[in-house]
């Protein structure tokens, strides 16, 4: 995890330059992530972190080049990229669902949205990840992790909106105060943010809406 760790610096460097166009932003993503106490902290554990960020952000490179080339060979890495990734993690198979929303907002005006290429691509890809996909389902749909957990004495849905409200209100806070990191990388996140979204619209959308994606990942569920 460590190996992977500290290479995950160099998928985050690429992808900050393709959303930015500037080389001095990137470097300083990559600096702010090795620098970043949880990564560090995962880096050295034998847990899926560190390996599936990696994985996550390669992918996610493979998606920009897509989108600004439009080769063949490329959109089969991308697709391919998104079964190993998922196997990670549960939360990876959200990348199936960005990789045509992030062409939706990234692709030029009078293209065409993704056609019968990338159908067969995008079916190979669901063939390679059924397996795994199966049993995510089993263990977030079919069993009740809020009974499980509370041995009977909680009662309610493992996906709920009251899951949604009261995890973003407990837990959303921390993911920008000091709990995980110093003040100054959420001050300097914001102002990326801010800045990314004056100047590259697009990017920033496609951005954001991964993000959001994973934060109704998290905080819907139990």
């Amino acid at each position: 995890s460590i190996l992977l760790g500290t290479l995950s610096v160099v998928p985050l460097f690429f992808l900050a330059y393709l959303a930015t166009d500037r080389t001095d932003l990137a470097l300083v993503a990559a600096v702010l992530l090795s620098l970043y106490p949880p990564h560090v902290r995962w880096s050295a554990t034998a847990a899926s972190n560190a390996s599936s960020l990696l994985f996550v952000l390669l992918t996610l490179v493979f998606f920009m080049i897509y989108y600004r080339t439009e080769r063949t060979l490329v959109a089969w890495l991308a697709w391919m990229s998104i079964a190993f990734t998922a196997q990670f993690r549960p939360e990876n198979h959200a990348l199936i669902v960005l990789f045509p929303l992030g062409w939706a907002i990234l692709r030029s005006r009078g293209k065409r949205m993704l056609g019968s290429d990338h159908m067969m691509q995008g079916l190979i890809m669901l063939l390679l990840i059924l397996p795994n996909l199966a049993q995510v389902l089993e263990d977030n749909v079919y069993t009740n992790w809020i009974e499980s957990d509370s041995d009977g004495r909680m009662a309610g849905s493992n996906w709920s909106l009251s899951n949604l409200f009261n995890n973003s209100r407990d837990y959303g806070p921390e993911l920008f105060g000091g709990l995980y990191q110093p003040m100054i990388v959420s001050a300097l996140t914001v102002i990326g943010v801010v800045g990314l979204m004056i100047r590259k619209q697009r990017e920033s959308l496609f951005l954001m809406t991964g993000f959001v994606v994973l934060w109704l990942i998290y905080f819907t569920s139990w």
